[in-house]
């Protein structure tokens, strides 16, 4: 709860810490938590539970519906899919207009079994959530290379002495209309990076 633990009753905190003693013959009986004031104390009717349940379920649902609200419109600049940072036109004249190499990209697979260590969801379109990655990361930094077979990227953040190697794949939930960004770290202390 948004509360934490001013959110509980006295009597329920106390209960829970009878509960955990550390000695163990200070600990209740089951005859004496089912005698514990928190234990007897009124509970919901079936009504009331249902009208909670409705009103986190509408919060939720208002939730999702803001979900892709601040999806930037931005577009990365082409020079990120070259690593020279040269980009020439289709007939090879550089003064013509960049435009980005079609690459065919296959996306993913998330399996929820190997979770790395951080990730998000999105019902945002793949080509959005690409492109919002790549605007962020050539924000982010100038070490980063692009997967030419799937939606990933790996990049190196650096900060004062800390530097910091990590990937970044946009995965395809199976059997959903949404994807997993996930954020793998590859080496570096994140905990020294952020402090």
């Amino acid at each position: 709860k948004e509360a934490g633990l001013a959110s509980y009753s006295d009597s329920f905190k106390d209960l829970i810490n009878l509960m955990f003693a550390f000695d163990p013959t200070h600990r209740p009986t089951i005859s004496e938590i089912m005698e514990h004031e928190w234990y007897n104390e009124s509970t919901l009717s079936s009504e009331e539970v249902q009208q909670q349940l409705a009103e986190l379920l509408g919060s939720s649902e208002e939730a999702k519906l803001n979900a892709n609200a601040d999806v930037p419109d931005d577009v990365p600049n082409p020079d990120v899919f070259n690593p020279t940072g040269t980009s020439k036109g289709i007939d090879g004249d550089s003064d013509e207009e960049a435009k980005l190499p079609a690459i065919e990209r296959r996306v993913a697979e998330y399996v929820p079994a190997f979770k790395r260590c951080s990730q998000f969801f999105s019902t945002s379109p793949l080509d959005a959530l690409f492109n919002t990655l790549l605007v962020f990361v050539s924000s982010q930094t100038d070490t980063f290379s692009l997967s030419p077979k799937d939606y990933s990227v790996t990049l190196e953040v650096t900060d004062d002495d800390c530097k910091l190697s990590l990937g970044v794949s946009i995965l395809k939930v199976a059997d959903q209309d949404k994807y997993c960004v996930e954020m793998a770290k590859f080496s570096g202390n994140r905990f020294e990076f952020w402090a």
